[in-house]
């Protein structure tokens, strides 16, 4: 079947045999029975999309996992306080598997991202579901520690000695991107638009790196989250996005107008390969105008003491 394992290997060496009964002629009739490791014919035994030869368990569909990664060192605690929010609503409200990781250096970063999915051997043991990337950040970059960053290109770098490119990540197969930082999913940081400097921001550039995510979602302006305790119901989450100077500096250039920031934005690809964004608008901000802000998310909590001390936990 081409995945990579010899039919020996799929199919134990060793057999059983068993009588079967008797044929016209009155000869004894055997069958021997041999166990299957993976099925020789076919790529994928169990239809998980890791084919056999990367599968840890190629004969059992592999759970989902999700991850999140945030800065370790997040001065004033706001990262570290989102991440634990959606580590949360993850785990307790969606009923899944997430692990949280906590960078210091591009090579942690790496180290983490690499090992996405991967038992200790290097085989595939989950189907990677959410990436969440909870950093500061602009179109190009994030932060991922003090003088560490994640950048879309060389031509991008601050400190070609410390900070990484998208496509020396090891790629990987996953339903959901969610780069949460500032001007991630920037509108304007397209190449598509013909300016040398606005080159591709960071969800284009994982979507062109990585050809199996599904989807990226990134904001388009200066990213905020925060949350407030409501009685009997738990906390509501106000995620949006607000237009600022270097946003309005970008707009300008690119565009000619001052521009309203669209909020969350979804990347992905048809089935032809096609990039699909949405939503794929720029919008004249009127004198005066206020952003709009209203990207709303509730999560339901069972018990407000035990979030509370969970979201401000040190650990």
């Amino acid at each position: 079947d081409d995945d990579g394992l010899y039919d020996n290997v799929e199919i134990s060496k060793d057999g059983w045999c068993s009588k079967e009964g008797t044929d016209h002629f009155g000869n004894t009739v055997w069958k021997r029975y041999y166990s299957m490791n993976s099925d020789p014919t076919k790529q994928d035994s169990d239809g998980d999309g890791a084919v056999d030869l990367e599968d840890a368990t190629p004969t059992r569909y592999n759970d989902k996992l999700s991850y999140i990664f945030t800065e370790y060192n997040d001065k004033v605690n706001a990262l570290i306080k989102e991440s634990k929010l959606r580590e949360f609503n993850i785990s307790k409200n969606k009923g899944e598997k997430v692990t949280l990781y906590y960078t210091i250096s591009s090579k942690d970063f790496k180290d983490k991202w690499d090992g996405m999915g991967l038992n200790s051997s290097g085989k595939k043991e989950f189907i990677i579901n959410e990436v969440h990337l909870v950093y500061h950040g602009g179109p190009q970059t994030i932060n991922i520690a003090a003088n560490y960053k994640l950048c879309t290109s060389d031509k991008t770098t601050v400190n070609p000695y410390n900070d990484i490119i998208v496509s020396n990540l090891n790629p990987k197969s996953i339903v959901l991107l969610n780069i949460s930082s500032c001007n991630g999913g920037n509108l304007d940081y397209n190449s598509d638009n013909g300016k040398a400097m606005f080159t591709d921001n960071l969800a284009l550039t994982f979507l062109k790196s990585c050809n199996h995510i599904d989807t990226i979602t990134a904001w388009d302006g200066y990213a905020y989250f925060t949350f407030k305790e409501v009685e009997e119901l738990g906390y509501v989450v106000k995620e949006y996005s607000k237009t600022g100077k270097d946003f309005d500096t970008w707009s300008k250039c690119v565009n000619g107008f001052f521009r309203k920031a669209e909020q969350r934005i979804v990347y992905r690809k048809d089935k032809n390969g096609k990039i699909l964004i949405t939503p794929n608008q720029k919008r004249e901000r009127g004198h005066n105008e206020k952003d709009d802000n209203s990207t709303f998310i509730l999560y339901s909590i069972t018990s407000i003491d035990d979030f509370r001390d969970f979201i401000n936990s040190n650990t």
